[in-house]
């Protein structure tokens, strides 16, 4: 169903010109099962969902409407909701800003050649970049967030209002802003878990001695062999 949706509506947005045709435009997309020890299959099913977001609502609102799918149809509807809140496009956009700027990094490290100098610098340069969306880039990611909830038709919770959890007890939950909730509980609080988690994997420690380890590399004859590094 989603391959038949998502074809007629490329179909469309080629006679309109909203898009342009060509070798490796406008691939066919879909929604694999991510495998827990392939961190890749997170980032492009997120990224998936996110481009094929108007196509997955269609084809729930189908399966929740026909009385042939009566297995599926409380399933659809539940799903439904979850995908219409600005919870789930908000934590939905969170996370594919931190494994787009972790992907790259987690492919590197992952390839049996890649050289401990590259990778080292690899790691600095995503903290660097965790750290800067944490710091300075709030109001943009949060103004895409607000501008795919208007383009699919999405209420945006008022920021100074108190935040209301749906689906759950209000019993569990401080009662704070719904600006103190998606920021400092959730945007905030998730970059910090996740330059929590590289920096105990690659501390200062750890960085120097795989660095001063390179000079064991014998690319090239023993090219950075380095007696102070050893």
């Amino acid at each position: 169903m989603l391959r038949v949706i998502q074809a007629q509506k490329v179909f469309e947005a080629l006679e309109c010109g909203e898009i342009e045709s060509g070798q490796g435009l406008n691939q066919e997309l879909g929604l694999g099962r991510p495998g827990q020890t392939r961190w890749g299959s997170h980032y492009k099913n997120i990224l998936n969902i996110t481009t094929l977001y108007s196509t997955i609502m269609k084809v729930l609102e189908m399966i929740g409407k026909n009385p042939l799918y009566a297995d599926d149809r409380g399933k659809a509807q539940a799903i439904m909701e979850k995908f219409e809140s600005f919870e789930f496009i908000f934590m939905t956009h969170l996370m594919l800003e931190i494994f787009g700027y972790t992907e790259f990094l987690s492919q590197s490290l992952q390839r049996k050649d890649q050289n401990i100098v590259n990778a080292m610098a690899l790691v600095s340069l995503t903290k660097e970049r965790l750290q800067k969306m944490r710091d300075h880039k709030w109001e943009v990611f949060f103004q895409n967030v607000c501008s795919f909830c208007a383009k699919h038709e999405i209420e945006v919770p008022d920021m100074d209002a108190l935040y209301v959890p749906k689906g759950r007890s209000k019993r569990f939950f401080a009662k704070v802003t719904n600006l103190h909730r998606f920021r400092i509980e959730m945007f905030l609080s998730v970059i910090d878990l996740q330059l929590q988690e590289l920096n105990n994997r690659f501390n200062e420690v750890n960085m120097k001695l795989l660095l001063c380890m390179a000079c064991l590399s014998p690319t090239n004859l023993f090219s950075l062999f380095d007696e102070m590094k050893l």
